[in-house]
């Protein structure tokens, strides 16, 4: 919906509110006028011209009274503007009616009771002005037939108020013309302002959800992070008791290996974590050059074959002789990073990594066969501290968040092929680079 339209809507319902309100006195105003230029004029002018002048004043005061029923209800866009095309046309029948007034009735009135007709044409144009402020086509039609009707009227005719009153009806209808567009002008503006206000203060509330649901997720990071780190640390501590307290030299030996290791793991899920807040941050920029795809994988592949072993995984590595742009240390941890996120929530049997080049572009697949990622998960599966429906224990929801922004650093993106069923296949996409052998060889 355009913003006209919008503003177009809202002033329908908004004239419907407050036709509780003014439309009562519009009505009596129009009422007690009406009914006595009909009663005054009915001996002096023809059946033929007061008889049918009263029947389209009393149908707009019906009009009125069915408008005051439909205002008890809301309605949707197309009734609204159907009740809304009704009170145009019936006003439109009004203002004509009132207009008519200078040519059907003035010739048979005397001068005092032309100078009150034309006083009660001119308090309906000021009343209609002012409580139709934002139907300014219709506003202005009422200015310019009425008040330009008495105008001619009175400066055309023998009346002996003639140049005076015609002059006045004029220099009124100039009046307020400039008025009801200030008057529109101004509830445009109001209705854009509002508009403006009620669209603003939705956005507001969608950032303070958004700032809520990070707290929230970096409420749970720690939490985890705690609750992971405390681990290692204990058992590093019970460890180097256990070295304490035994005289053993071999016991004493496995207790110190017992704390290398928890050390060790302990440190790794430190770097974890501040590796992911420097890249969340813009802390870490690649130094992206050419490299060979396939040692560098199979080195990646190499660094979690023990844990996909103890997993109970298969990782296969599908040579390439295909050379890619991108960062060594930034391209491992990505790469290593889906590897990971695989041997711990995949649940399958195999991981395949391997190169595929399309144009200029390279991906590093990293598939599994294993339960895959539910349509409901996969707008979220690269969240910061995301960690879907997995019942795998520990990991922090940062490892996928880490692939893409490692990603990104180096000129690239990391992604879900939402194609594949029948398990899982992220990527690192990176831009290729030619082999160096083969521009040797064509030098």
């Amino acid at each position: 919906m355009t913003q006209d339209k919008a503003i177009e809507l809202a002033t329908d319902r908004k004239d419907l509110r407050a036709a509780r309100t003014h439309l009562p006195l519009a009505f009596g105003f129009v009422a007690i006028t009406c009914g006595y230029i009909f009663v005054r004029m009915l001996p002096l002018a023809p059946d033929y011209l007061v008889l049918p002048w009263g029947l389209v004043v009393a149908a707009k005061l019906i009009v009125w009274l069915a408008v005051l029923t439909v205002a008890e209800r809301q309605g949707d866009g197309r009734q609204l503007q159907a009740v809304r095309q009704i009170i145009t046309v019936s006003d439109a029948a009004l203002i004509a009616a009132v207009a008519g007034v200078a040519w059907l009735f003035m010739p048979y009135a005397d001068p005092a009771l032309r100078m009150l007709l034309a006083f009660f044409a001119l308090g309906f144009v000021i009343n209609y002005v002012v409580m139709s402020p934002a139907t300014i086509d219709l506003t202005g039609f009422a200015v310019v037939a009425i008040l330009g009707s008495f105008g001619v009227w009175y400066l055309a005719s023998d009346d002996p108020m003639r140049l005076p009153g015609g002059l006045f009806a004029l220099s009124m209808g100039a009046g307020l013309m400039q008025t009801r567009r200030a008057l529109a002008r101004n509830v445009r503006k109001a209705f854009r302002d509002r508009m403006a206000a009620e669209a603003a203060r939705d956005e507001l509330a969608v950032a303070l959800a958004e700032v809520a649901a990070a707290r929230d997720a970096k409420t749970r990071f720690i939490a985890a992070a705690s609750h992971d780190l405390a681990q290692p640390v204990q058992a590093a501590g019970l460890f180097f008791e256990a070295a304490l307290a035994t005289g053993d030299m071999p016991a004493r030996a496995r207790a110190t290996d017992g704390v290398r290791e928890a050390l060790a793991s302990a440190s790794a899920l430190l770097g974890q974590m501040l590796d992911h807040l420097r890249l969340e941050a813009g802390g870490m920029r690649g130094k992206a050059r050419p490299l060979a795809a396939g040692p560098l994988v199979a080195r990646i592949a190499s660094a979690h074959a023990l844990t996909a072993k103890a997993a109970g995984l298969r990782l296969k590595v599908m040579p390439t002789a295909r050379w890619i742009v991108a960062d060594p240390l930034l391209c491992e941890r990505a790469v290593g990073n889906l590897i990971a996120n695989a041997i711990r929530h995949s649940k399958g049997a195999r991981i395949v990594v391997g190169v595929r080049v399309h144009d200029d572009r390279a991906r590093i697949w990293v598939i599994d066969d294993g339960r895959g990622v539910a349509a409901a998960e996969a707008a979220d599966i690269f969240a910061d501290y995301s960690q879907g429906s997995s019942d795998a224990p520990g990991g922090f929801g940062i490892g996928l968040p880490s692939a893409v922004r490692a990603a990104a650093a180096m000129g690239g993106l990391a992604g879900l092929d939402a194609r594949w069923v029948h398990g899982a296949a992220f990527y690192i996409d990176l831009p290729t680079a030619p082999d160096p052998e083969l521009l040797c060889e064509a030098a």
